[in-house]
């Protein structure tokens, strides 16, 4: 079984540019040494594959991070958040890195309606077609 860790403080959280470089030199490939990163955040992970529709860095709110960590590190979480919260667009994200960090992953994308499923593989193929780092890193499985 997984153990989680637990943080008594922000402080236990902090990583040097250092590490993240030595993650970069310790690995000749580089998707690898991105994949790497994971351990120090996924937002950090996210910022560096995923771009939005302009073409910048897709950054996270601090309440979206919580979110992606929470999915990422508990085996049944339940999303409860207001209207307008992005909880169909973390759920896409989610499915994105779960995908690229778990290779051979089963993702499946159910709704109580086909609308809902149909919104959240909306975001991933935004998310695919929006960044040419994830296109590359799946191009040869046909993309989303």
């Amino acid at each position: 079984m997984n153990q989680i860790k637990v943080y008594n403080n922000i402080s236990e959280l902090e990583f040097t540019q250092e590490d993240v470089l030595a993650e970069f030199t310790d690995n000749a490939n580089i998707l690898e040494a991105l994949v790497a990163l994971k351990k120090f955040s996924l937002t950090f992970l996210v910022k560096q594959l995923f771009r939005n529709k302009r073409g910048d860095p897709l950054e996270l709110l601090p309440f979206q991070s919580v979110l992606l960590d929470m999915l990422w590190h508990h085996k049944y979480p339940m999303v409860i958040a207001t209207r307008g919260a992005g909880k169909t667009f973390m759920l896409a994200l989610f499915a994105m890195i779960k995908a690229l960090l778990i290779p051979g992953s089963k993702i499946v994308i159910v709704g109580a309606g086909f609308r809902q499923a149909k919104l959240v593989f909306n975001y991933v193929a935004e998310l695919y077609y929006s960044s040419p780092i994830i296109q590359e890193a799946v191009q040869h499985n046909g993309g989303p």
